[in-house]
């Protein structure tokens, strides 16, 4: 369209497509021209007023180009006038052959891969180990394909990802070095067992295989290589066995004393503890065998079992040594089964009571817990010896008196009653009852009650009771109240017989 009529008219084209681009002349005599596109349905989808006005001449140029979607158009050109660059000229304007594309052609940027190319410029394929260079170097063939592709092949999109991934190809680059000696110090921590040595030096020593191990799939010369070889080297030196808990143990063990333990606990304590000193000597000695050794010891210390010490005498005014019952009285003492009417009297010839009796043997079994019971009406919760009464009662070593149901807490305990009483809890404790000696040999044998005979026939032959008087004159007193002194002696041979 080149003309000075102002009124020339509109110059039209239809056709089908996905796009056009429309050249143009640019030139110092020409103006605005007016570029409208509507569709098939007569809708306006582009118009714009576009100034061709240059100081020279230009041909062949770019006017204007728009992709729209598959279908027809009608495309119109109209002369506007004259340029406001240079108001007054010809204002004329020239359309050029028209370019219809049935389909959208991206001007591809390839700005970003030609930069990443660039980069790549100068490498040396025996600069680098050969898995990473064989990486490299296929992903620069790739990105070479991709570079040499038509617009038509090809998107900014593809250009920017192979880019990426050629940069990320060369930073993966690992250059050539000696890693023998690096190797040789990883095989030699990797070897190292966890048990022989203390768990914070070789902890230390793990983690710094684990960054050796990552740093070997990383990028790194020759003065890093040696940097993590003199590391790794460094690490192993520094692991340690700590005896630090073996020792305290030693020490603990040799401040003790033999003659306060038994001799069976010794024995065992001397025993782990020889052993104990010669793993801590040991030089070669692993944290496995130095743990072991220390528990060892200190089991062996906590097994110790002490040796029970007596009194060289009894507390009390009125039992004196050379008294018949001087050792009996001592023994109930010190097992704690019998104490004293005060801090330094006994009371060897005083009357027991039933209720006294109870507690003791109560005593004797470590006074084990109870659900307190009216078993008897004269027995009250709350007295000191209820307790005792109640379970004695509950297991069969004592009862009631027949004839009333009461227990007689405060009566005087006979000395046949006190045999009844010590061979039933003999069953209770399940000793051997069977054994029996006939009661002929003392005066008043037949005086014993039928409910003690076979309790005072057993305890005679097992030498718990002896009787009272000379030999030929002997005799068992069933009926008379038994005296603490009696008791702590039937006590305490009991005790001797279990």
């Amino acid at each position: 369209m080149a003309t000075a009529d102002d009124n020339a008219g509109k110059l039209t084209y239809t056709f089908d497509g996905m796009g056009i681009l429309v050249p143009t002349v640019k030139a110092s005599d020409h103006g605005v021209i007016r570029v409208t596109i509507v569709n098939e349905s007569g809708e306006e989808i582009y118009m714009e007023e576009i100034d061709t006005y240059a100081s020279s001449r230009s041909e062949g140029v770019e006017l204007m180009h728009m992709e729209f979607e598959d279908g027809g158009y009608t495309i119109s050109f109209e002369r506007v006038g004259s340029s406001p660059q240079n108001p007054g000229n010809k204002g004329w304007t020239e359309v050029g052959t028209l370019s219809i594309s049935q389909k959208f052609i991206e001007t591809v940027d390839r700005s970003a891969l030609e930069a990443s190319l660039r980069n790549c410029d100068g490498l040396v394929e025996n600069e680098y180990q050969a898995d990473s260079w064989a990486e490299f170097e296929a992903v620069l063939e790739e990105a070479n394909t991709v570079h040499n592709k038509a617009d038509e092949e090809t998107c900014t999109a593809e250009m920017e990802d192979i880019s990426e991934q050629l940069d990320q190809a060369r930073l993966n680059l690992r250059i050539k070095a000696d890693l023998t000696e690096l190797k040789k110090a990883l095989e030699q921590a990797k070897a190292i067992k966890e048990g022989d040595y203390s768990k914070e030096s070789y902890e230390s020593l793990h983690q710094t295989v684990l960054e050796v191990e990552s740093f070997l799939n990383s990028n790194y010369n020759q003065d890093e290589v040696d940097a993590k070889t003199t590391l790794l080297l460094q690490k192993i030196g520094e692991l340690t066995v700590d005896k630090s808990g073996l020792e305290e143990n030693i020490r603990e063990a040799e401040s003790l004393k033999e003659e306060n333990y038994t001799e069976a606990t010794w024995e065992e304590l001397k025993t782990a503890l020889t052993k104990a000193q010669g793993v801590n000597d040991d030089e070669e000695a692993v944290q496995s065998e130095v743990d072991e050794a220390a528990e060892a010891l200190s089991d062996a210390i906590d097994a110790l079992e002490e040796v029970e010490v007596l009194p060289a005498e009894l507390p009390f005014k009125d039992v004196k040594d050379g008294d018949w019952f001087y050792n009996y009285v001592y023994d109930v003492y010190v097992k704690g089964l019998m104490t004293g009417l005060e801090k330094t009297i006994f009371g060897p010839g005083n009357d027991l009571v039933r209720a006294q009796f109870a507690v003791i043997i109560y005593r004797m079994e470590d006074e084990p817990k109870v659900t307190f019971k009216d078993t008897f009406a004269d027995v009250k919760s709350g007295q000191f010896y209820g307790n005792a009464v109640i379970w004695a009662a509950e297991n069969g070593i004592v009862t009631g008196y027949t004839s009333t149901g009461l227990f007689g807490p405060n009566d005087k305990i006979t000395r046949e009653q006190m045999a009844a009483i010590m061979f039933r809890y003999a069953k209770y404790k399940q000793l051997d009852t069977t054994e029996r000696e006939k009661l002929d040999d003392f005066t008043d044998g037949d005086k014993v009650q039928p409910f003690a005979v076979d309790a005072m026939e057993w305890c005679v032959a097992n030498k718990i009771i002896s009787g009272k008087g000379e030999d030929n004159a002997k005799y068992l007193d069933p009926q008379t109240g038994a005296s603490r002194a009696e008791c702590a002696t039937i006590i305490s041979r009991y005790t001797e017989m279990e």
